[in-house]
C-alpha cells in the first residue's frame, strides 16, 4: 500500500499536465483563429474602404460636373446622332438655332447620362442618375437602388455593394443626390425645396482586379497563419514531453528532499522547543538572580555607608577615597540590578492587553516626569488631534513614553531649554509615535547599539543611568507588536519613532 501514494501522485500529474497541454494547444488554436478571422476581417474592411473612396471620388467629380452645368443653367451643345434633343426637358429655349448649327440644351442630368455612356465604352465604368419620382422613365431605379434612396431617407450618408450576378464582380456605389438653387428651374414643379434628397447617382465600377488582389492577400495571410500554427503546436507538443521528463525527475528528487526536510523539521522543532524553554528558564534565572542579589547587595551597601559616615577623616585620605569608591559601586550596581529586574519583568511580570488611552499613559509619564520638567524649563508639544486607543499594557506604555521623554530631558543642549514635540500618525494598520527633541543627537553608526542591554554612548561621570532603558523601550514596544528606531544627526536633536498595532474595526467601541 506504501507503493501505491506516489504512483498515484505520479498518474495525478501527469493528467495534470495532459491537460495543461490540452488547455494550452486549445488557447493557442483560438488565438490563432481569432488572428485569422481579424486579418480576414483588416484585409476585407480595407478591401471595402478602397472601393468605398473610389466611388466616392467618382461621385464627387460627377456632382461638381453637375453643379457647374446647373450654375450656368444648362450648356448648350451642337445637336447630333449622340445628343439628340431630350425629350424629357420642357423648359423654354431648349434647342437654339446659330446659322446653320443646331444647338440643344444639355442638363445634368442629360448630361450625366451622357458622361456614363463615354464611361462604360472606355472602362467599363458607368453612371446611373435615379430616383423614387423620376422624370425620364429609364431613370426608375432597380431594386438595389430602390433600398439605397429609402436608406438616404432615414440619414444613411452612402451605400456600398459587390454585385456577383453579371458575367464579372462589380462595385456598386450609391450616394445621395441633394436638391440645390440651381435645381429648382426644373424640379420646382415636383413640389422639391432646397436640400430636399432628389434621388441619387449609383456608380458600377469593375471589381475583378481588386478581389483577385484580395484572395492573393487572404490567401498569403492564411498561409502564414498555418505555417506559425503547426510550428507553434510543434514547439508546445515539444515542451509537454520535456516537461513530462523533467517531472518525473523532479518528482523522484522532491521524495528524497521531503524526506530530508521532514527530518531536518522535526529536528528543527525540537531546537525550537529547547530554546523556548531555554529563554523562559533564562528570563526565570534573569529574574531570581536580580531579585535575589538585592538584599546582600543592600546590606553590603549599608555597611560601606556606615563605615563611610563612622569613619570620615579618621583613616587616611585613601581610606576615605576607597570608601566612597566602594559605596558609589554599590549603588551603581543596585541601579542596574533593579534596571535588570524591570527588563526581565516587560515578559514575566506584564498585565494582560486591554483597551487603553495613549493620552492617559501618557499623563502617567508626564507626571512622574513633572519635577524635571520644571527644572529644566523644558516645552512639551502634544498631538493636536489626540491620542488613540490602543490593547496594550498601561503600566509598560506609560514606562515607555517616561523613558524616552526622559532621555530627550537627560540629552538636552544646555545652551538651550528643551523642545519636546509628540506626534501620532496612521499607517495602516498601525499607530505611528515619535518623540522629536532639539537634544545632542546621536551619530548614526550607534542607532543599533543603544537599544542593547547596558550600552552606553557616554561616561557616566557626564550622564547617569545604566544604559538599560531604551532596551526596556525596545521590549515594550516588540511586546505590543510593533517596532521602535531613532533618527538623528549629531548637534541636530533626536526623534525616537515607534509602532503600535491599531485596535481592529470589530473590537473598537466607537
Amino acid at each position: 500500500m506504501n507503493s501505491q501514494v506516489p504512483i498515484d501522485a505520479k498518474s495525478d500529474k501527469r493528467r495534470k499536465l495532459r491537460l495543461l497541454f490540452l488547455l494550452t494547444l486549445g488557447v493557442w488554436s483560438f488565438l490563432a483563429a481569432f488572428s485569422a478571422w481579424s486579418g480576414y476581417s483588416q484585409l476585407e474592411e480595407h478591401l471595402y474602404t478602397v472601393a468605398r473612396e473610389r466611388g466616392q471620388s467618382l461621385f464627387d467629380l460627377m456632382e461638381i460636373t453637375r453643379e457647374w452645368n446647373a450654375r450656368h443653367g444648362g450648356v448648350y451643345a451642337p445637336v447630333s446622332k449622340t445628343n439628340p434633343p431630350n425629350e424629357f426637358l420642357k423648359v423654354p429655349r431648349r434647342d437654339l438655332a446659330t446659322g446653320s448649327m443646331k444647338l440643344t440644351m444639355v442638363n445634368p442630368a442629360y448630361m450625366t447620362r451622357q458622361i456614363s455612356e463615354v464611361a462604360k465604352e472606355r472602362g467599363g465604368l458607368s453612371f446611373h442618375i435615379t430616383s423614387l419620382n423620376p422624370i425620364r422613365p429609364a431613370n426608375a431605379p432597380d431594386p438595389w437602388e430602390a433600398k439605397a434612396l429609402q436608406a438616404f431617407e432615414t440619414g444613411t450618408p452612402a451605400l456600398l455593394e459587390i454585385d456577383r450576378t453579371g458575367p464579372a464582380p462589380m462595385f456598386r456605389f450609391m450616394a445621395p443626390l441633394r436638391v440645390g438653387e440651381p435645381c429648382m428651374l426644373c424640379h420646382a414643379k415636383q413640389g422639391y425645396k432646397v436640400g430636399d434628397i432628389r434621388g441619387g447617382i449609383g456608380v458600377i465600377m469593375p471589381a475583378a482586379s481588386t478581389l483577385a488582389s484580395f484572395s492573393d492577400q487572404v490567401s498569403r495571410m492564411l498561409l502564414v497563419h498555418a505555417v506559425a500554427y503547426i510550428a507553434v503546436s510543434g514547439l508546445l507538443a515539444l515542451l509537454f514531453f520535456k516537461t513530462q521528463a523533467h517531472i518525473q525527475a523532479l518528482s523522484d528528487a522532491k521524495h528524497a528532499q521531503e524526506a530530508l526536510v521532514q527530518k531536518r523539521t522535526q529536528e528543527l522543532t525540537a531546537a525550537n522547543a529547547a530554546l523556548g524553554r531555554s529563554n523562559a528558564e533564562l528570563e526565570q534565572f534573569a529574574y531570581a538572580v536580580s531579585h535575589d542579589l538585592q538584599e546582600p547587595l543592600r546590606m553590603v551597601a549599608s555597611y560601606v555607608q556606615l563605615l563611610g559616615r563612622r569613619y570620615q577623616g579618621k583613616l587616611d585620605a585613601d581610606a576615605d577615597a576607597f570608601i566612597g569608591f566602594a559605596a558609589d559601586g554599590a549603588k551603581r550596581m543596585q541601579r542596574m540590578i533593579t534596571d535588570l529586574l524591570d527588563y526581565s519583568r516587560v515578559q514575566s511580570k506584564s498585565d494582560p492587553f486591554q483597551p487603553v488611552a495613549l493620552s492617559e499613559a501618557l499623563d502617567l509619564a508626564l507626571g512622574n516626569l513633572d519635577l524635571i520638567i520644571q527644572e529644566t524649563e523644558a516645552k512639551l508639544s502634544l498631538p493636536v488631534g489626540g491620542m488613540p486607543t490602543i490593547l496594550g499594557d498601561k503600566s509598560q506604555l506609560g514606562r515607555l513614553f517616561q523613558n524616552l521623554i526622559g532621555n530627550a530631558i537627560k540629552y538636552r543642549d544646555t545652551g538651550r531649554p528643551p523642545e519636546i514635540t509628540i506626534a501620532v500618525t496612521w499607517k495602516k494598520p498601525f499607530w505611528a509615535l515619535s518623540i522629536q527633541d532639539n537634544g545632542i543627537g546621536i551619530e548614526p553608526q550607534h542607532f543599533e547599539r543603544i537599544f542593547r542591554v547596558f550600552q552606553r554612548l557616554h561616561g557616566r561621570d557626564k550622564y547617569e543611568g545604566s544604559g538599560i532603558g531604551l532596551a526596556i523601550c525596545k521590549k515594550i514596544v516588540e511586546r505590543h507588536g510593533g517596532r521602535i528606531w531613532v533618527e538623528s544627526q549629531p548637534g541636530q536633536g533626536a526623534c525616537f519613532c515607534f509602532t503600535l498595532p491599531a485596535i481592529p474595526e470589530a473590537e473598537r467601541s466607537d
